[in-house]
């Protein structure tokens, strides 16, 4: 665009997106819109401006401050990544105390201007559209003129001709890298010499007065000796241009030039040659080559030849075929076969194989040529390598589609995202449907997860529920992570039969995955609503059915969700740890005899029960490596091991079922003497049920047999109880329990072994 066309704008008919709730306020501004040539799409909500300006294009984005209460600047951001071009021109507020403010927020979101509502300010609207749909016009205009100026600095700079400039008097102001390589230069250092220092005196001045005296703008071209700083003389093909101001006169001159030395050595030579023409060929760039009137190949000039690294006789005839790739040797055949036929020219690209083994892409361009007496003599072409810009031009395809990919998917499970959900809700509620059913899931327990493993374990688990989801369903089906434990299916052309199909696939794929004890289970609630008859058949109220049928599906589990996966989780601990198989049964029945024995209340015996159960819920976050290691752990190995403790504390605040007990799993490993984890507690402040659990946590252990130790006799255990009493154990409690197992009140639920090897208390 030039700056007749900027500045003649106001005459243009623009076409803009406004974004504004208030009917009221689009009906007024539509009239002046009207009034004033602007084309306006109308978006009353910050997806549609979105929807409408990804897939339009507008001369400016009209918006409102506010959108139905909500501020713009989170739809400024979304317009910026789309990388729109054009203005983004924000409406502030009506009152003086709201005006400044909202200005500088839209200003600081990347808004191109403001306009405050101030009375009467729809009248300004068409000028503050059109003069900063001009001022953005033209400060692009700028942006392409610098970079213009730069792409020319560096085409200069780097092309293979030499450029020299001077001042009016002829010293030397600019000299190109080619320039110096050639003239033996170091970057700068003919800067400020005199234009003698390259070429005879008498020619340099002859020269620039010719220029000076002629207003062709062309200058004056010729061939000229030069001289470089070694001495060697250098033939060259010039062209001296004056470069003036407005008056005329002369601000610089321009010279560029090229060695033609060996040309000319050429041209003596090629005098006496029939192919004179040909022999001309040998110089350029380009790989060129000639047919005859029997469409064999001729000639390759040396470019092509020093390409393909093969000598002219191989090549001749059809022999320049084997050097082209596979994949293209036909489609490169017949198009120069048809050509030929037809005498018109050809233009392909394929693939040449070069002389260090590449293949690389060329641009091929055949004509037809004839003798003087206008009779075919056969063709002739010139191919380029263009491998560079088929590069570029795969890796913006690529870009692109990775883009696009990235707009409309989830980045974790490669699922669809919200956007592309609800972007196909709104297209499915205006163009209508037949048939169409839509699943809702939510993942159990994401948050207890999260919360217990960490991010990292929550994001594993949520892959897989995805990978499991991907293998239910079929292409057509649309599957979007629409929230952070939810995903919703939209089935086109299913009816409620097939959805309850795919639901019941989904149940069959979750117990085949939990059937392989994974480290974490996954538990799901589904809901599903179909069209049908004497229902409303509107996408979202199917999509509400959906959602209630959903959490219906969560209601009629015999337990809460949350208590399933602790209950999956206690599940997994059972196949994975299946040393202390049994552990936590026995417990509880040790558990329920010693609160029998010492009149505990029934709120702390049903605690105590419960806690004997599930204190090690926690070990399901500790390495099989570490459970499962048959011998003593180290330092190391030890801490991680502790670390359960916490982990069973964070499971159980997310369980409702075990949220009141959740700080007894924390405690469980505290010691009487205060040397216990994770805090350190000491004597009586200690929960009471922690202080007895550990005692018959440690008993169970003792008189367990382990692949790394046998299994304590009762006596054995008893005096390792009476010794850790007071240090470890709370003394009083341990005379209680020892009393129940001398009494055998608690042998027939002790596995103890015939063994009599006495052992120390192990870490558990």
């Amino acid at each position: 665009m030039n700056s007749r066309d900027i500045f003649s704008a106001d005459q243009d008919r623009y076409r803009i997106l406004f974004v504004e709730d208030d009917r009221d306020q689009v009906e007024l501004c539509k009239n002046i819109f009207f009034e004033h040539n602007i084309s306006a799409d109308i978006a009353n909500d910050s997806n549609r401006a979105v929807q409408l300006a990804m897939f339009n294009a507008y001369d400016a984005i009209l918006l409102d401050y506010n959108v139905h209460g909500s501020m713009s600047n989170d739809l400024i951001k979304g317009l910026k990544r789309l990388n729109i071009e054009a203005p983004l021109l924000m409406l502030t507020g009506k009152d003086p105390s709201s005006i400044t403010v909202e200005a500088i927020k839209s200003i600081f979101y990347g808004a191109y201007a403001h306009l405050d509502k101030c009375p009467g300010y729809h009248e300004k609207i068409p000028h503050f559209i059109s003069s900063n749909v001009n001022r953005f016009r033209m400060q692009k205009l700028r942006e392409q003129m610098k970079d213009d100026v730069k792409r020319f600095e560096y085409t200069v700079e780097n092309i293979s001709e030499y450029v020299v400039m001077t001042d009016p008097s002829g010293t030397i102001t600019y000299a190109n890298g080619s320039f110096n390589d050639r003239y033996g230069y170091l970057k700068g250092d003919v800067i400020g010499r005199d234009i003698s220092v390259i070429m005879d005196p008498d020619d340099v001045k002859d020269k620039l007065q010719r220029v000076m005296l002629n207003n062709n703008p062309r200058g004056w071209s010729g061939e000229l000796t030069t001289v470089t700083r070694q001495g060697e003389k250098i033939e060259s093909l010039m062209t001296i241009m004056a470069i003036r101001n407005d008056t005329g006169s002369i601000l610089s001159y321009v010279i560029l030039s090229r060695d033609i030395t060996e040309r000319k050595r050429a041209e003596k030579e090629l005098a006496k040659s029939r192919d004179f023409y040909l022999t001309l060929f040998e110089g350029f760039p380009a790989m060129i080559w000639r047919s005859g009137v029997d469409g064999k190949y001729d000639y390759f000039n040396r470019s092509w030849l020093d390409f393909t690294g093969k000598s002219l006789e191989s090549q001749a005839g059809f022999g320049w075929a084997k050097s082209i790739y596979h994949e293209d040797i036909k489609a490169r055949i017949d198009t120069y076969v048809e050509a030929f036929r037809l005498r018109r020219p050809f233009e392909m690209e394929y693939r040449l194989l070069r002389h260090d083994g590449e293949y690389r892409w060329v641009i091929d361009m055949g004509r037809p040529f004839f003798d003087q007496d206008g009779k075919f003599a056969g063709y002739i072409g010139s191919c380029y390598d263009i491998t560079e810009r088929k590069e570029a031009e795969r890796a913006l395809k690529e870009s692109e589609e990775r883009f696009r990919y990235m707009s409309f998917h989830d980045n974790l499970t490669g699922l669809y995202n919200r956007a592309f959900f609800e972007m196909t809700m709104n297209s499915l509620n205006e163009e209508g449907f037949d048939v169409l059913s839509i699943i809702c899931i939510d993942i159990d327990g994401l948050k207890m997860i999260n919360d217990a493993f960490g991010h990292k374990a929550g994001d594993e688990l949520l892959v897989a529920a995805s990978n499991i989801l991907t293998q239910a369903f079929m292409d057509i089906d649309i599957i979007s992570r629409v929230g952070g434990d939810e995903i919703c299916v939209i089935m086109p052309d299913a009816d409620e039969a097939l959805a309850s199909a795919r639901k019941e696939e989904i149940i069959s794929l979750l117990k085949k995955y939990n059937d392989k004890s994974p480290h974490l289970p996954i538990s799901m609630s589904i809901g599903i609503a179909s069209s049908s008859e004497g229902v409303s058949n509107k996408i979202y109220d199917i999509y509400q059915r959906a959602d209630d049928d959903m959490y219906k599906y969560k209601l009629s589990q015999s337990d809460s969700p949350r208590s399933n996966i602790v209950d999956l989780l206690l599940a997994a601990l059972a196949e994975r740890d299946f040393i202390a198989h049994g552990h936590s049964e026995r417990m509880s029945m040790m558990a329920e005899r010693m609160a029998d024995a010492i009149g505990l209340p029934d709120v702390q015996k049903r605690d105590l029960i419960l806690l004997a159960k599930v204190h090690d819920i926690g070990k399901v976050g500790v390495s099989d490596k570490i459970l499962l290691k048959p011998g003593k752990l180290t330092d190391d190995e030890y801490e991680q091991m502790k670390k359960h403790s916490w982990i069973g504390y964070n499971i159980a605040n997310r369980s409702r079922e075990l949220s009141h007990i959740a700080s007894l799993i924390l405690h469980h490993h505290e010691c009487w003497d205060g040397a216990g984890y994770p805090d350190g507690l000491k004597g009586e402040n200690i929960p009471l049920v922690c202080r007895i659990i550990s005692i018959i946590d440690s008993y169970d252990a003792m008189t367990s047999k382990r692949p790394y130790r046998d299994a304590m006799s009762k006596k054995e255990a008893i005096e390792e109880l009476k010794r850790c009493s007071g240090t470890q154990f709370e003394p009083s409690l341990v005379d209680e329990f020892i009393e129940l197992v001398e009494n055998q009140i608690m042998e027939h639920v002790s596995p103890a072994s015939k063994n009599r090897k006495k052992k120390t208390m192990i870490k558990y």
